[in-house]
């Protein structure tokens, strides 16, 4: 792996208003630095050593600061390279005792503090131990830089798989809301829509327990499971919630920790006839005029018994009504004990519904009864107004 350490000499830089301190320093540093490929500069204020890092662009690996100095004291540098270039160790050698300016040095993250006169070889083995500190430092950041550049290709890639790929229909017309952990910006909700035939849709929405990349590997799974094919006729909800469950009992074996929900709905707009069924996943709404109609998920969760059978169960579907799907980072924000909850959350639907936006006016709603701006876990809302 590729560090610093490889591509120049590493850089202490020694700050002292005593022009004999700054000398001894660096003449107690020499051959150190010498055989462990360091270079050691000098500046005699804080404004000369802010300027050193300015010109240097931040390539200072450690500062060794005195902590009383004329024109800005050593409390106040150190907090400043905190604020700027937070990976750089920093050293305190000082003759001082001051309460004060040593709470502050605290508040810096100084990694030693060297009282006056000091050991030369502790002031040594200190300098080696920092340096080592900033390595580390570097390194964990370009880790999390690559992770965070994978973690975006993950959520952009798994956005495009759940988009729907359905030409609109106004019988079936759609508002997604798909909000993952924007820590991960991927994660483990599912949904998509479907055709089945000329008047008949799929909607299904599901649940991946944890967050991240694993968890979005297995929507993507979902997604390829779900996916019609053209040689055999569309499963009904619940032969497909069959299918997919004993495809997960086969694929997910190993890993029997993981829990996945799930809710496939059916809708018929000739017959205005909605179809479901449901394995462990919250119960569904139906939007009608003034009342949010609640309908009970039932089952188990996928990937446990691959004998598992999931019932199907209808509803009777009214012009203009609005067909909710949704995942539980939407509800757990919603405060109360369970039955309040849901009253709560039946009166955040009715309060979107004449929402241009459906689906992201809930999650706005939802944001504002939690009383934060982001959720503790992923949240997805899928609604169907039925033409």
């Amino acid at each position: 792996m590729s560090s610093d350490r490889d591509a120049r000499a590493r850089r202490v830089l020694v700050v002292d208003d005593e022009a004999m301190m700054l000398d001894m320093i660096s003449a107690v540093l020499a051959d150190w630095a010498e055989a462990s490929n360091v270079e050691v500069l000098v500046a005699s204020s804080a404004a000369e050593a802010l300027a050193a890092f300015e010109r240097l662009e931040g390539a200072v690996d450690l500062i060794v600061s005195d902590l009383i100095m004329p024109g800005g004291n050593g409390s106040d540098l150190l907090l400043e390279v905190r604020r700027r270039w937070p990976e750089v160790a920093t050293m305190i050698v000082s003759g001082a005792s001051d309460v004060e300016q040593m709470r502050r040095v605290t508040t810096a993250g100084v990694f030693a503090y060297l009282v006056k006169p000091f050991d030369p070889a502790v002031l040594i083995a200190e300098a080696d131990k920092a340096l080592e500190i900033t390595l580390l430092r570097r390194e964990n950041r370009r880790h999390e830089e690559r992770l965070r550049g994978e973690l975006a290709w993950a959520g952009e890639l798994q956005r495009a798989l759940l988009l729907p790929g359905l030409p609109p229909d106004p019988r079936f017309a759609l508002s997604v809301a798909y909000l993952p952990l924007a820590e991960f910006q991927c994660g483990g909700d599912f949904y998509a829509a479907l055709g089945v035939s000329a008047d008949r849709r799929q909607f299904l929405i599901g649940d991946v327990g944890g967050h991240g990349i694993r968890a979005a590997l297995v929507t993507a799974l979902l997604k390829a499971l779900v996916a019609p094919s053209p040689e055999s006729v569309p499963p009904s909800p619940g032969e497909l919630l069959g299918r997919l469950n004993r495809r997960l009992c086969e694929t997910l074996k190993d890993t029997p920790e993981l829990l996945v929900t799930f809710l496939a709905c059916e809708v018929d707009a000739s017959s205005r006839t909605l179809v479901y069924s449901g394995a462990g996943h919250l119960p569904l709404y139906v939007l009608r005029g003034d009342e949010a109609l609640a309908f009970p998920s039932g089952g188990m969760g996928l990937g446990f018994d691959p004998a598992a059978r999931f019932e199907e169960r209808t509803v009777a579907l009214e012009p203009a009504d609005r067909l909710v799907l949704y995942t539980d980072g939407v509800r757990e924000g919603v405060p109360g004990e369970p039955t309040e909850a849901e009253r709560a959350f039946s009166r955040l639907l009715l309060a979107s519904r004449r929402e241009t936006e459906f689906a992201p006016a809930v999650i706005a709603w939802a944001k504002r009864l939690a009383g934060r701006d982001a959720f503790a876990d992923d949240a997805t809302v899928l609604g169907v107004t039925i033409g």
